[in-house]
């Protein structure tokens, strides 16, 4: 390989990398964001505890995705990550948080968003009915789950 090409191909790995970094949490205003109502939940220095929270609201709207999707989610999944830790008042530079894995939990919210044509209110009071017929135990973290998926969108 010729000098020229590795400084071009150098340049190029560079210039889409860095328009990664720069893209801030607001590009991805089209996706759900339960940054807010996790740090309401768990308070904001909390940080693994709002990672998780958000994390499975994240799982519950997306679930599996092909190859393509799933690297543009992980894109906005570390805008996320940062954004946790700066609200926290931690270095991004000087922390990492890692992915969560997801913790299996119904998306009664996400399908009745969908089945409702995206009628949020009426898509949470199915989410909570939805809930109700869990087994005990089961139906307070499933609330906790609508409520955060109906403040992400």
């Amino acid at each position: 390989m010729t000098t020229i090409a590795i400084i071009a191909i150098v340049i190029l790995f560079y210039y889409n990398n860095y328009n990664k970094i720069n893209m801030s949490v607001s590009q991805y205003s089209q996706y759900p964001n339960p940054i807010k109502i996790c740090q309401e939940l768990y308070g904001p220095e909390n940080v693994h505890e709002v990672r998780d929270c958000v994390m499975d609201s994240i799982y519950r709207f997306y679930g599996r995705m092909c190859e393509f999707h799933q690297r543009n989610l992980s894109d906005m999944v570390q805008k996320y990550l940062i954004q946790i830790l700066r609200d926290a008042g931690r270095n991004p530079n000087a922390i990492k948080l890692a992915m969560s894995p997801s913790h299996l939990q119904p998306d009664f919210f996400v399908k009745r968003y969908i089945q409702t044509k995206f009628d949020k209110e009426k898509a949470f009071e199915l989410c909570l009915q939805d809930c109700k017929r869990l087994k005990c135990g089961s139906d307070e973290a499933c609330k906790t789950g609508c409520i955060v998926d109906y403040n992400s969108v």
